[in-house]
């Protein structure tokens, strides 16, 4: 593994954010919303840095004093030095890391691959948006469902949702409680994936 910034967020957890590249405006506000939150009770944010949900999770989390793990798939060193990033990781609410070289260019199968890490490193993770059955997102996400022991999957639901959502909680994953209480925001996440432990389905 190769990052820059302080290791010591590698032992806070935290939340998983992923979604599509191509998020709506309902589902940017709604990732803005969470990321707030995580900033608000010093969660982290983990996620891949990818353009769409991931990038606005990290960014928001961020700007509200936030701390942030993104672990990306190309360019480790054009990441780091970047004015914004470069000031998080100073401050040490930035890490980010990779499993491949500092140096390393854009693939399909790298951004594919790393999405388990985005799983293991945090407590829980959330789908803010997901194709059915197409992209990293969907593919991540039943990656971590098929797993004996996985880790919970939220979801965001509601009436604009894509379809790839609503057949996430199909293969297990749970809806994002709604309304989440801002002062006990880990606790209540914490409460329901323990009495909601996800079954393995096939996917």
């Amino acid at each position: 593994m190769f990052g820059a910034g302080d290791r010591f967020l590698l032992n806070g957890g935290g939340l998983g954010i992923v979604g599509s590249r191509n998020v709506d405006q309902e589902g940017e506000a709604f990732t803005r919303q969470i990321a707030e939150l995580c900033a608000y009770n010093r969660m982290p944010v983990v996620s891949g840095g990818a353009r769409g949900v991931d990038q606005t999770a990290m960014n928001t989390s961020l700007d509200a004093g936030g701390l942030t793990i993104g672990i990306v798939a190309e360019n480790l060193l054009k990441k780091s030095v970047e004015r914004k990033n470069r000031h998080a990781i100073a401050e040490g609410r930035l890490l980010l890391i990779t499993p491949y070289h500092p140096n390393a260019r854009f693939t399909v199968g790298t951004t594919m691959d790393r999405n388990k890490l985005i799983y293991a490193m945090a407590d829980y993770s959330l789908v803010v948006s997901a194709e059915h059955k197409k992209g990293g997102t969907w593919n991540g996400a039943t990656e971590e469902l098929r797993r004996d022991n996985p880790r919970t999957v939220f979801v965001r639901t509601g009436g604009n949702v894509p379809q790839g959502n609503s057949k996430l909680l199909e293969l297990g994953a749970i809806e994002w409680p709604e309304p989440i209480a801002k002062n006990n925001f880990k606790g209540q996440l914490t409460e329901i994936a323990a009495s909601n432990k996800p079954l393995k389905k096939s996917c």
